[in-house]
C-alpha cells in the first residue's frame, strides 16, 4: 500500500474512533465572533477536501 494511501486509512481511522483533536488556533474563535458582530461575510478556505472539511464543521461550528 502507498503511503499517501496508509495515512489516509490511519486519519480516516483516528476519526471514526473520535480520537482526532483539531483545535481551533488560540484566539480564533473570538475573532471569529468579532467580525460575525459586524457583519462580515465569513467564509472557509481549506487545503482539505470536502469528505475531510465536513467532519470538521460541527466541532468548530
Amino acid at each position: 500500500m502507498a503511503v499517501a494511501e496508509s495515512y489516509k486509512d490511519a486519519f480516516a481511522a483516528l476519526r471514526h474512533r473520535g480520537d482526532l483533536h483539531e483545535p481551533l488556533f488560540p484566539g480564533l474563535r473570538d475573532t471569529l465572533d468579532a467580525l460575525e458582530a459586524e457583519g462580515v461575510l465569513l467564509g472557509v478556505a481549506t487545503g482539505k477536501s470536502r469528505e475531510g472539511w465536513t467532519p470538521c464543521w460541527p466541532i468548530t461550528g
